[in-house]
């Protein structure tokens, strides 16, 4: 977490601070997605069942 006043802050440091954060979102939602989609598949083994 980092403190900047906002008076410091222009245009092009505001473009590249939002486009992080909208950077940081995708790849959270994607990490996310990934781990959903892992965790529906059955898992399968050559394996013989313990049943």
């Amino acid at each position: 977490q980092g403190d900047l006043a906002a008076g410091d802050l222009d245009e092009t440091g505001l473009d590249r601070l939002l486009g992080l954060v909208v950077e940081g979102a995708v790849a959270v939602r994607q990490f996310s997605q990934s781990r959903a989609e892992a965790a529906q598949q059955p898992t399968s083994s050559w394996l013989p069942s313990a049943d």
